[in-house]
């Protein structure tokens, strides 16, 4: 589990110098916005790394890996249907695990200002590092986590003449949701319950624990094939399934040290661990979904519960709770969500964002949760599948 240095995403930034300082940066405008060109004719994702208070296009090669000490913001364009006319956005604000607060604060305001730049269209989502959302995952057929940041972030690793290089532990863990990270090479990060790839810079190495599931297996293969197309061929795939001769490989246990040693005598060992203490796949718990006004009619911002789902209707909430007039945030358990009302004030507006962080602090929810912001009268089906018979018609004018 990544223990994040991080607690409210943007929502300790308000008031403060750093917050001047991105701020400041922003106003100076955005010449990346300007930059970008929308096709009609197929769906396309632009991604951009924060650095020091700009965003810095992400090469093309590298989509899909994420540095863990960065913050990145990710834009989806695509079309409802190949015969609609409209553009519609996703923008994403991801935020590794050891991402520094101006990285993170800064990538929440850029968000935030790409939205303006597209005339309020998108739909806004903050991506949490091992918690993406699905959402997120499919727009990037293998994701996997670097080490370091903007500092260390552009370690390349080159290839000599005998083909060797820095060696690379990669951990694929999931069933229906599968993410790839990349640990450090020791024995005692490998488990029993998942699929490990190691990349030694011409033999790639697919190790199965033996209680890995097909799902793990079948990303794993995926990934490696390709790495091995990218690299023209050169190098070779290699299987392992854990007690099934896995022990008579030398080259594949030579690169992963099992113990550290002492002016030559061995301290201690690292040994494989079980499949429980990787940690289950699963993570299912009952959750009775909350739905939060966020209302200044009073000539004071106010943020009070207003419905809770019902069990007894498979868990839904009313959508009559929903008022034109102000903003709300709703919890589905596995995502929260900031509904702007047509006719919201410009404060109310402009809070939504910072109350569901606020939210997520003050009721002990998971710091991981993705959020998304979206406007009456563009709610996605994830969103209206949680509401008894919603349409935009039903909220109160």
């Amino acid at each position: 589990m990544v223990k994040y240095k991080w607690e409210e995403s943007n929502l300790a930034l308000f008031g403060s110098d750093l917050e001047k300082e991105i701020k400041k940066a922003a106003a100076q405008g955005e010449n990346e916005w300007k930059k970008l060109k929308f096709s009609r004719k197929k769906s396309q994702v632009f991604v951009w790394r924060i650095e020091k208070f700009k965003v810095v296009p992400w090469p093309k090669s590298k989509y899909g890996a994420f540095h863990e000490g960065d913050s990145y913001v990710v834009l989806h364009v695509y079309k409802k249907s190949p015969t609609s006319d409209s553009l519609l956005y996703d923008i994403f604000f991801w935020i590794g695990a050891d991402s520094t607060a101006d990285e993170y604060g800064t990538a929440a305001y850029k968000t935030v200002e790409l939205d303006h730049f597209l005339n309020d269209k998108a739909i806004q989502h903050r991506e949490v590092q091992e918690h993406e959302s699905d959402m997120f995952l499919e727009l990037f057929p293998n994701i996997r986590y670097l080490e370091g940041g903007i500092e260390s972030g552009f370690r390349h690793v080159n290839i000599n003449d005998s083909g060797e290089k820095n060696t690379i532990l990669l951990h694929v863990k999931g069933n229906k949701r599968i993410i790839l990270k990349e640990v450090k090479c020791r024995r005692d990060r490998l488990n029993s319950g998942d699929v490990f790839i190691l990349d030694t810079g011409l033999n790639i190495f697919q190790w199965n624990g033996k209680e890995s599931n097909a799902n793990e297996k079948l990303k794993a293969n995926a990934f490696i094939n390709s790495i091995l197309s990218a690299r023209a061929g050169k190098g070779k795939a290699i299987t392992l399934d854990e007690g099934q001769g896995d022990v008579n490989c030398k080259e594949f246990w030579n690169k992963i040290p099992g113990e550290r040693k002492l002016l030559g005598i061995t301290v201690k060992k690292f040994n494989v661990k079980s499949a429980e203490a990787g940690g289950d796949d699963k993570n299912i718990t009952e959750f009775r979904k909350k739905l939060f006004r966020l209302s200044d009619r009073t000539g004071k911002l106010k943020f009070n519960i207003c419905s809770k789902s019902s069990l007894q209707q498979n868990n839904r909430v009313s959508e009559k709770k929903l008022d034109s007039n102000d903003v709300f945030i709703f919890d589905d358990g596995f995502k929260v969500w900031v509904w702007v009302g047509k006719d919201a004030t410009k404060q109310e507006r402009n809070s939504g964002m910072t109350y569901a962080l606020k939210y997520i602090k003050e009721y002990k929810r998971p710091v991981s949760l993705p959020i998304s912001r979206i406007d009456e009268g563009r709610e996605p089906l994830t969103f209206t599948e949680h509401f008894s018979n919603f349409n935009s018609q039903c909220c109160i004018q």
